[in-house]
């Protein structure tokens, strides 16, 4: 018994070790336009957890574009803007919308005018699609304003049973099946 015991252990531990996401180191990015552009679609690659600055200006840079990968298909995301500086001074009469986007033009849900005074938060949330990327498109509604702003995802992985647990609970009925097995007289 003493040895399958401590197989078992080696086994569930090798294993739980094994499922477990690596984890990543939420950054802050300053868009860099000339570095990495992201005014064409899909646009900046970025990660979960990132806090991206950037800035739209009417004329020459309407849109941008960050595209996130590698999500857990159906969990749920949480999109926050916040509109850290603006032209013209109050009342702000120019928006900046925020959306999902399918591709350069088309977006995913209706568009999300986000209509925020400076310092001012919105979400956006949703589900991950099967693919298991987004694209989050910001535009400026102006042809002559400035808007600086600030982007970060969160990302909530769908509940479900995990392979840990499974592991856990048929190694417990191994484990059971092997006491019986000794109590038997032979």
């Amino acid at each position: 018994m003493g040895n399958l015991s401590k197989i078992t252990g080696a086994g569930l531990g090798t294993t739980t070790m094994a499922v477990l996401p690596a984890a990543v180191d939420a950054g802050t990015i300053f868009e860099n336009e000339t570095v990495t552009p992201n005014n064409t679609f899909p646009g900046q690659s970025i990660n979960a957890g990132d806090t991206f600055f950037g800035a739209n200006n009417g004329g020459t840079d309407p849109i941008d574009f960050l595209h996130y990968t590698g999500l857990p298909a159906g969990g749920t995301f949480d999109f926050t803007v916040q509109r850290d500086a603006c032209c013209p001074p109050p009342p702000n009469t120019v928006l900046l919308d925020a959306a999902l986007y399918s591709n350069g033009t088309t977006t995913i849900n209706p568009p999300a005018p986000i209509d925020l005074a400076q310092g001012e938060t919105k979400h956006l949330l949703g589900q991950i699609p099967g693919s298991g990327q987004l694209t989050l498109g910001l535009k400026m509604l102006s042809s002559t304003d400035f808007e600086g702003y600030s982007v970060a995802l969160a990302v909530t992985p769908p509940s479900r049973v995990t392979q840990p647990a499974t592991i856990a609970l048929l190694l417990a009925g191994l484990t059971g099946l092997q006491l019986l097995r000794r109590r038997k007289p032979r």
